[in-house]
């Protein structure tokens, strides 16, 4: 087999396993419930039918997406932490203080606002 040969039969497996990725035949494992408000969208229109209101054709997330959400947001924040820092607590950011003090006031309010 030539080396062209190679190459064509390697891109047509790589195109089998892309098409078995894209179109699979059969479902592994169980099937998560869909929500019912989203149909498993994540996000729902306000209904407004004024079409001159702002809020027209708004999307806004579904509940069912919260903890999504907040790990997302968490990951987010935690990428950003010193990492001296990072597995402390309170009285850590203390000893540090200035803005790690600051940062850790400010992230715990909106987790308090997040529950």
């Amino acid at each position: 087999m030539t080396a062209q040969e190679n190459t064509v039969a390697a891109l047509g497996e790589a195109l089998a396993d892309l098409a078995a990725l894209l179109h699979p035949t059969e479902v592994a494992g169980p099937v998560e419930p869909v929500c019912e408000r989203c149909l498993g969208m994540g996000w729902l229109r306000l209904g407004v039918a004024d079409v001159h209101d702002p809020d027209f054709g708004r999307l806004v997330l579904c509940p069912c997406q919260r903890d999504v959400v907040i790990a997302r947001r968490t990951l987010r924040f935690l990428a950003t932490v010193p990492p001296r820092l990072l597995h402390g607590d309170r009285s850590s950011y203390e000893r540090a203080g200035g803005t790690d003090l600051a940062a850790w006031e400010l992230v715990e309010g909106w987790v308090r606002e997040q529950r």
